[in-house]
């Protein structure tokens, strides 16, 4: 098949959301199970891997003095 002269109707496909929908609804006591079960298990293997980061922080409080003296000039001269 060319894909020159392949029409419009070769290449689109309706994808009916629906269909898989009922599909899920249809096979529910498989994949309800199966989802709790897997969030269990990611819940559990999460909580026992060592965590791999390491975080730490400084700050100082650096007092000014021409800040301060600045202040004082402009206090005295009002």
């Amino acid at each position: 098949m060319n894909l020159n002269n392949a029409s419009e109707n070769d290449f689109e496909q309706d994808v009916n959301i629906l269909s898989y929908f009922s599909i899920i609804l249809r096979y529910w006591w498989v994949v309800g199970p199966l989802t709790i079960i897997g969030a269990i298990v990611a819940y559990l293997f999460s909580q026992n891997i060592p965590p791999k980061y390491r975080a730490s922080s400084r700050y100082e409080i650096i007092h000014n003095r021409a800040a301060q003296l600045s202040e004082d000039v402009e206090d005295r001269s009002i």
